[in-house]
């Protein structure tokens, strides 16, 4: 998403959220040119970090680096369990970690509560007797509503 004083300019979205290592250069790239914008004229990037897989944030951390040397910006993060939730004060938030196993932030009115790296969607489903909703990898949010809800909670990230 590409935007300047909370208008959008561009919006780009792929079906594949959970390859951004593999798009996150393409997809830059792609959302500059067609709004005829250079990296230069970025003053911020943000960014969803961890969990989950660690290579896209090991690429996406080489490519900041490389970035912050070319230009001025700025960088802010927050991390993928509190980005999936958005504004929902009381969920679930599953991140898958492995092959079989998830991470689980458990928020009880805004607050996180639990969190565990070992568990598979069995045990999620066992573990939640409160029948919370549960966002799974991902899956079926707004990116655009949770990002501009949280925007001042992502924090500046210093390379």
């Amino acid at each position: 998403m590409l935007f300047e004083n909370d208008k959008i300019f561009s919006i780009f979205k792929k079906n594949n959220k959970l390859l951004h290592s593999d798009n996150f250069i393409g997809n830059l790239n792609e959302i500059l040119k067609v709004n005829n914008f250079s990296l230069s004229d970025l003053d911020n990037v943000y960014f969803i970090s961890g969990s989950g897989g660690w290579t896209g944030y090991r690429v996406s951390i080489s490519f900041l680096t490389a970035m912050s040397i070319l230009s001025k910006v700025k960088f802010f993060s927050i991390d993928s369990l509190s980005f999936q939730k958005g504004k929902i004060k009381n969920c679930l938030s599953v991140i898958k970690n492995n092959s079989r196993n998830y991470l689980l932030n458990h928020y009880e009115n805004d607050v996180l509560i639990f969190t565990d790296n070992f568990l598979n969607l069995e045990q999620i489903n066992a573990f939640n007797r409160k029948n919370l909703p549960i966002f799974v990898d991902l899956n079926n949010i707004d990116f655009v509503e949770n990002f501009f809800f949280l925007k001042n909670k992502f924090n500046e990230f210093e390379i």
